[in-house]
């Protein structure tokens, strides 16, 4: 087994050899400058000549192109309700398979806000290179203090009989009626739930070699988070150790992304509770028990040899994606990087047309200074008086500067076009030479698939990358730590869900939204399906039935960005209805009845003839019987020959009916075959 120091050494290397490491800098610099270019600050290698009231104007092409883009890739995976699917394996596990991928969607966009993580994780992405987010299973208890007054003895047993409740204060109040109770307490609830948080790019550390956009086998990932004494607390972090810790300070990246350069002046030394730490999350593997194989491990590590936390673990929980991949290697290109150059020419253009114009506008001059009184010159105000000691014309002349030529301009619209095709998208179509003549539809088509090509390329990269491992982790973490059943709306119903039922998941799907050219083709597409399907049905053809419909009608309205199930019904929920008795076969069903019934009463009659002939044997044997005796007998014998009789009329009375009920259906029949 590793000592802690064994440990510390060789994170301490990893952290030093790592991309985005103070030692390993270089990326650290290059987005540094991506943030400048972004907000448009004169600095660095936009920084104006040093010679005073120069144009400091700065192209702001970066900041431009990244939130023209933005719009295009968010709406590919949020206009449907089913941006991620995972892929049933058979037929029976098909249900399953959606209510998993329902899930996942509800506790990304409901638990989490899932627009924001997109947005965020995209932007970075865009312009730092990378993007990070990191998805963990958050099962801190949440603490709240509830005060109740007037409370019955009822209300309060209701209150104290549960087990997250802690009685703070009580006071009982004596009334005229009843004692009631006035009470403060703290509730604590254990809700765990799946939380995605977006990581700054510059925080998040990778060994120098990993060869691929996906962290699954890196061999070191490290997230750097600046903590407080509380949340150290929170975390189970022993007072004790957390004073051994060197405090942070403020690096460049916490002042860069500000855009005014404000710093927090407060001071929360005096408050030990506030006092920060620069904490790295580690994901390592190392030979920890020294066994000769290597094993996943995360540390919660301070420099300075200061191990917080060191468990084994299963998996880098840090999904991440790039626009642009470098391949074989993990860093990729950003939108930054492609116009880069571009925004730099283009800032020296406008400088230049700048100045010409302010040249233009306060013209320079030269002046006799043995004439002019040059305190009078330096004065430019307008209606200002300039004295001169002979012929103004003489004495003062202006020093010509050649206007800007339209080249100047051209070279923009060069530039222009030059970012748009660089980046596929501008303020509108990027194609506005394409001839689109008389054919708006067709041409419109042309143009806008013409415009969304690099960013559908960049949409899939994303979805294959970063968007389909963050779901796959979120599934992992529900099945792993959601063990009790929860209820959620999917699809409009209320669901019960118990993740710990779900089967490991390693297909996925991710269905990319279209863009709008594609969209409008798919519709129209979509739209002669149904028509056919229509004329196929009315024509009674046999390869469209009502499902084959109903699901062409969900997915036409689905490329809609429409949810049309509350709309139509369909077909397979619907019960078959019982088929009706063939006509003939109910004839015979009731002439056989009769018969069995005429059966019956036979039977009947001839139980009645063996009555009457027992009795008469009894009546025989009794005699020599008294008269009270006699009478007894004979009122039985009457009572059952009347039940007989009733029996026997009952029976008559049924078989009449049936065969009215005969007549009558073999003169309806009658009457439809006439």
């Amino acid at each position: 087994m590793l000592s802690n120091r064994q440990v510390s050494q060789i994170i301490e290397t990893e952290l030093k050899k790592a991309i985005g490491s103070d030692e390993n800098g270089e990326i650290k610099v290059d987005r540094e400058e991506a943030l400048n270019y972004f907000h448009g600050r004169a600095v660095g290698e936009l920084a104006p000549p040093a010679i005073p009231n120069r144009s400091k104007v700065v192209s702001t092409d970066v900041e431009e192109v990244i939130e023209w883009i933005l719009p295009v890739l968010l709406k590919t995976f949020t206009q449907t309700d089913e941006a991620v699917r995972f892929d049933p394996i058979n037929a029976e596990d098909e249900p399953l398979a959606a209510q998993e991928t329902d899930t996942c969607n509800y506790v990304f966009y409901k638990d989490n806000p899932g627009f924001l993580i997109l947005y965020t994780w995209f932007k970075d992405a865009l312009l730092l290179k990378n993007g990070y987010v990191k998805p963990y299973f958050d099962d801190d208890e949440k603490v709240t203090h509830e005060e109740y007054s007037n409370l019955n003895d009822a209300e309060l047993q209701v209150l104290v009989s549960n087990p997250e409740v802690e009685v703070l204060e009580h006071t009982a109040v004596s009334g005229e009626l009843e004692i009631t109770h006035d009470l403060r307490l703290r509730r604590k609830e254990s809700k765990g739930k799946v939380v995605v948080e977006n990581c700054p790019p510059e925080n998040v550390l990778v060994n120098a070699d990993h060869k691929s956009v996906v962290l699954h086998n890196a061999r070191f990932v490290a997230h750097e988070e600046i903590l407080t004494a509380s949340e150290l607390r929170e975390m189970g972090i022993p007072q004790k150790t957390i004073d051994k810790l060197p405090k942070h300070d403020q690096d460049w990246d916490d002042i860069d992304r500000n855009t005014t350069y404000e710093e927090d002046e407060e001071d929360y030394s005096a408050d030990k509770s506030q006092r920060q730490y620069k904490v790295y999350d580690c994901y390592i593997l190392m030979d920890y028990d020294e066994d000769g194989i290597a094993e996943r491990r995360k540390i919660l590590y301070v420099k300075g040899n200061h191990i917080l936390e060191n468990e084994e673990f299963d998996n880098v929980p840090f999904p991440s994606l790039t626009p642009i991949i470098n391949p074989h290697r993990h860093v990729g290109r950003s939108i930054y990087d492609r116009i880069k150059e571009i925004a730099k020419q283009k800032t020296f253009v406008w400088r230049s047309l700048m100045d010409n114009l302010y040249f233009q506008t306060n013209a320079r001059v030269g002046v006799n200074e043995n004439k002019v009184n040059v305190s009078d010159m330096l004065m430019n105000q307008p209606g200002g008086v300039v004295r001169v000691n002979g012929v103004p014309a003489e004495n003062i002349f202006p020093i010509v500067t050649p206007q800007a030529s339209s080249s100047a301009y051209q070279m923009i619209e060069f530039l222009d076009d030059l970012r748009n095709g660089r980046t596929g998208i501008g303020p509108e179509a990027m194609g506005q030479n394409i001839n689109i003549s008389n054919d708006t539809a067709h041409g419109i088509e042309r143009l806008m698939s013409a415009k969304e090509e690099l960013v559908g390329l960049i949409a899939r990269i994303f979805a294959e990358t970063g968007v389909k491992d963050l779901f796959l982790q979120m599934h992992a973490l529900l099945i792993k730590h959601q063990d009790k059943e929860r209820t959620i709306e999917l699809r409009g119903n209320y669901v019960p869900i118990n993740p710990s039922e779900w089967r490991e998941r390693t297909s996925m799907t991710v269905k990319v939204g279209l863009g709008t050219g594609d969209q409008l083709k798919k519709q129209g597409s979509m739209e002669q399906v149904t028509q056919d399907q229509m004329s196929i049905m009315q024509s009674g053809g046999m390869s469209v039935n009502e499902q084959n419909l109903y699901k062409a009608q969900i997915d036409k309205y689905k490329l809609a960005g429409i949810d049309a199930r509350p709309y139509f019904t369909d077909p397979l929920s619907i019960l078959p209805k019982p088929p009706q008795p063939d006509p003939q076969q109910q004839m015979l069903q009731l002439q056989a009845q009769i018969e069995r019934d005429k059966t019956m009463v036979k039977m009947e009659e001839l139980k009645l003839e063996q009555a009457k002939l027992l009795m008469a044997a009894r009546n025989d044997q009794t005699k020599a019987m008294t008269t009270e005796q006699k009478n007894a007998n004979d009122a039985r014998l009457k009572e059952i020959q009347m039940l007989f009789n009733m029996d026997i009329e009952r029976e008559k009375l049924e078989q009449e009916e049936e065969r009215i009920a005969i007549d009558a259906y073999e003169a309806g029949m009658s009457n439809v075959r006439n």
